[in-house]
């Protein structure tokens, strides 16, 4: 269930009305607020019926606050949707009773307001900093999978310690990652100690990914290219798998500086991405 953002004055009593299954989506954007209003019988109806038979939740923005969790006893997993700063103490509350909580966190203000420990099976991550993901990974207690995608991270004390402890991770374009926490994550990978997308990659010949440019005059964008070669070690850092590829021709960024309709040699998977994971081509 997605409750989107709603009128303050609707808030509390949409919540009511359809946190109990009355819709499987709701978007506050393209909704009349009259119609709303004339669905009110109708929904609290659905909502009593179907509150015993609830077992899965997603709740985004302002909902979560509002949200009465005890109201379905057989609710077993909840999606939590933080885009913004929040008040934790409302959000911890919703979230006390025993449940498999996915929490998913697309800001830096967002993170800093998990301020105290949550039982956490699945953490999702956008755009934050070592910092900030190591301080909101201490309050994901019992964590199964970190999805990291995308961010840009160094050295963040916490991959060592998830990969330690068995934990699943996704860093697929965590392009400035460190040689030392690459190999530690990829001694704890080979040694099954853990699961890291970087050391496990599927590609074949001919697989579409995104290549960032390390130039410093286009830092960290994304031009696109094929791969043309089975995975094979580094030369110098064995346990990072690297490809050959095949750059797409652009005239972007100086035409990929350069690049562009040409092979580059032994690319190392951190500098890759897979365009199938649904990240579109960027811009710096």
């Amino acid at each position: 269930m997605s409750l989107s953002q709603l009128p303050t004055e609707l808030l509390e009593e949409a919540c009511v009305l359809v946190a109990g299954g009355a819709w499987s989506s709701w978007s506050g954007a393209s909704a009349e607020l009259g119609a709303l209003r004339a669905l009110r019988p109708c929904c609290r109806g659905v909502a009593e019926a179907s509150n015993g038979a609830l077992e899965e939740l997603e709740l985004k923005g302002r909902g979560v606050a509002y949200a009465d969790v005890g109201r379905f006893p057989r609710l077993r997993k909840v999606q939590v949707w933080l885009a913004e700063a929040w008040d934790w103490e409302k959000v911890r509350l919703v979230l006390e009773r025993p449940l498999q909580v996915d929490l998913f966190i697309s800001s830096d203000a967002a993170a800093r307001c998990v301020a105290s420990p949550l039982h956490v099976g699945r953490l999702q991550v956008t755009s934050l900093s070592d910092e900030d993901l190591d301080l909101l990974v201490e309050n994901c207690l019992g964590l199964q999978e970190l999805d990291a995608r995308g961010c840009d991270l160094r050295e963040p004390r916490c991959l060592k310690d998830l990969a330690q402890r068995g934990v699943k991770m996704c860093l697929d374009g965590c392009w400035r990652l460190t040689d030392e926490v690459i190999d530690e994550l990829a001694l704890c990978h080979q040694a099954r100690q853990c699961s890291v997308d970087l050391f496990s990659c599927d590609w074949l010949i001919g697989q579409q990914v995104e290549v960032v440019i390390l130039v410093p005059q286009f830092l960290g964008c994304w031009v696109l290219a094929s791969i043309i070669s089975k995975s094979m070690p580094s030369p110098d850092f064995d346990r990072e798998p690297c490809f050959h590829i095949l750059v797409r021709q652009t005239t972007a960024y100086n035409s990929a500086v350069g690049f562009s309709g040409h092979v580059a040699s032994r690319i190392r998977r951190r500098h890759l991405r897979d365009v199938r994971e649904g990240k579109a081509t960027s811009c710096c």
